[in-house]
């Protein structure tokens, strides 16, 4: 008789795995790698160019082209009117679902894995934008992954100590912002930074535009895990979500998009009362949707390219800038002056560049090159 083997942590996460999530967490990031390729190439002839010293010797194309921003397609500019706000936020908010699985007993043995992970991620993303930054003031900037994981560490440290309910002081904490006069401090020290170090520094993802979303997200996970209250609980998030989302477009003020910058107004809605009352109205709707579909109708669609990306979401979103700054833009550059046109902003560039990534992702793992090179 076979012997069997013991259930292991990580096959019991497996188990456990939520794979319309991971659905949702490829479309996200997808939309992400869209957005940000598109921002470079708004940017690529005003902040990247590099190639100035042979723009008079075959690159003439792209001379005229120096200083202009690349205005953004139709259809990208749609999409980014409608994801940009809360696309980002909802990421966020699946990654705090996740870490609610466990109870908080079971949390503590693990507490110090979780907060070596989160600063190895901070530690990676602070080199990462070293790497493609332009100049030094964006390269020292902080940008929304860092706030996340201060965030996130936040709430497993709030957790582990005092329980569920902490996390619900920290959400109505999150509240306050409005209440409370703007920190002077902190902007002193945003002005102190652009005037003494560098000028092009930005504070870009202040923490408090994503602190509800964190603290949504690990509410919503810790009760779906652990206080199983049937398909009235998610039929009812669905209901509170499609109110709040209501309420923003009856009293909000609309979103506003700007074709030559596509993250320009990336928090516009989170800046907001009702803005971020619709941000977390999406969040609670679709979440809690997409749960009811898994886990009472039993119900999971499958987009393979989506499904894997959710699943490989963190080394995908390593690669994406670091491969369109050193790789894919010159070659669109060089390809150009070939062709004799200046790069192209539009969909059909972004996707490319997407499935590109997508496919050394899928490469690496597949070979293994990552173990011969780091003899792991």
């Amino acid at each position: 008789m076979k012997e069997l083997r013991p259930i292991t942590e990580a096959y019991k996460n497996k188990l456990d795995r939520i794979t319309n999530f991971d659905l949702l967490r490829g479309f996200f990031i997808f939309q992400a790698l869209w957005q940000h390729f598109c921002f470079y190439l708004n940017v690529w002839y005003t902040t990247f160019f590099r190639d100035t010293s042979v723009l008079n010797y075959g690159y003439q194309v792209h001379k005229s082209m120096i200083g202009n921003n690349l205005p953004l397609d139709y259809l990208t500019y749609l999409t980014a009117w409608f994801f940009t706000p809360w696309v980002s936020q909802i990421y966020l908010t699946l990654a705090a679902f996740n870490l609610s699985r466990k109870s908080q007993e079971e949390f503590k043995q693990t507490y110090w894995g979780k907060m070596k992970v989160f600063l190895l991620i901070l530690i990676f993303f602070t080199f990462e934008n070293f790497l493609v930054a332009p100049n030094f003031g964006e390269a020292i900037s902080f940008y929304p992954i860092m706030a996340w994981m201060y965030i996130l560490a936040a709430i497993a440290t709030l957790y582990r100590f005092f329980g569920v309910k902490a996390i619900w002081g920290l959400l109505l904490i999150s509240f306050t912002r409005w209440l409370i006069p703007e920190i002077t401090i902190l902007h002193n020290l945003v002005g102190f930074i652009q005037t003494y170090i560098h000028d092009s520094y930005e504070f870009d993802a202040q923490i408090d535009y994503f602190l509800s979303s964190g603290c949504v997200g690990f509410l919503m996970g810790y009760y779906y895990h652990h206080r199983d209250m049937g398909a009235k609980r998610e039929l009812s998030l669905i209901g509170v979500g499609s109110f709040l989302i209501l309420i923003w477009y009856i009293f909000g003020e609309a979103n506003t998009m700007n074709y030559y910058n596509i993250f320009d107004t990336e928090h516009f809605m989170a800046e907001s009362v009702l803005g971020t009352i619709c941000i977390l109205g999406v969040q609670l709707a679709l979440l809690s949707l997409f749960l009811l579909f898994e886990k009472y109708y039993s119900f999971s669609p499958r987009v393979p390219v989506f499904n894997y990306v959710g699943e490989q979401s963190l080394s995908i979103f390593a690669l994406h800038r670091i491969m369109f700054v050193f790789i894919f833009a010159p070659i669109m550059i060089f390809i150009g002056t070939i062709f004799d046109h200046p790069l192209l902003n539009n969909v059909g560039v972004a996707w490319t560049c997407c499935a590109l990534v997508f496919l050394t992702n899928w490469f690496i793992k597949k070979s293994k090159i990552h173990e011969v090179i780091l003899g792991s």
